[in-house]
């Protein structure tokens, strides 16, 4: 598996790849995690309680793992951008990209 700009997909929890699109999937699941976890309606019992502060803590947690995996996503895109765009063409002005590295 290559590495920096040739690196075609971010490598998730379990050796998956995560496109986009199943980070969005991703934040679905995690956003539901997240509702019931807040779910203000009575319990019955104490363990209603506990289960309810676990699914916000997973729901958090996954948020947390999918922010880095689309902020990875977003420095490969930004790298890939700057390797076809701002390489003396002159598109890499027109995009806001110049040859030091910054927009």
């Amino acid at each position: 598996m290559t590495s920096g700009v040739n690196a075609p997909f971010i490598w998730g929890a379990n050796g998956e790849q995560l496109t986009p699109e199943q980070i969005r999937r991703g934040r679905k699941s995690a956003d539901a995690l997240l509702a019931s976890g807040t779910d203000m309606s009575p319990i019955a019992h104490p363990m209603q309680g506990v289960a309810r502060v676990a699914q916000a803590m997973a729901g958090a947690y996954k948020n947390n793992l999918l922010d880095k995996a689309e902020q990875a996503n977003n420095a490969y895109d930004d790298a890939w951008r700057k390797k076809v765009f701002g390489n003396g063409f002159g598109f890499g002005s027109l995009l806001g990209l110049n040859s030091s590295g910054g927009a």
